[in-house]
C-alpha cells in the first residue's frame, strides 16, 4: 500500500506541474475539482482518489426548494 500511494503522490506532483504550465492563473482559479479530477491519468492516482470519494468527475446536480 505505501508503493501506491507514493505513486499517487507523483501522479498527482506531476498532474499539478501540468496544470501550473498549461492554464493561466486565473483560469487555475476558475477551475472546478471535477474538472482538475478529470484530467488526471494515472492508475495509482486514480484509484486513490476513488478509494477516498475524491474522484467525482461527474457533477451532482442540487435539488432546489420549491
Amino acid at each position: 500500500m505505501f508503493f501506491e500511494t507514493l505513486i499517487a503522490t507523483l501522479q498527482l506532483v506531476d498532474w499539478i506541474c501540468s496544470v501550473a504550465v498549461s492554464f493561466s492563473d486565473e483560469e487555475i482559479k476558475a477551475m472546478p475539482w471535477t474538472t482538475f479530477v478529470s484530467g488526471c491519468q494515472g492508475p495509482e492516482l486514480v484509484q486513490y482518489l476513488k478509494e477516498r470519494r475524491l474522484y467525482i468527475n461527474d457533477p451532482v446536480p442540487v435539488e432546489r426548494e420549491v
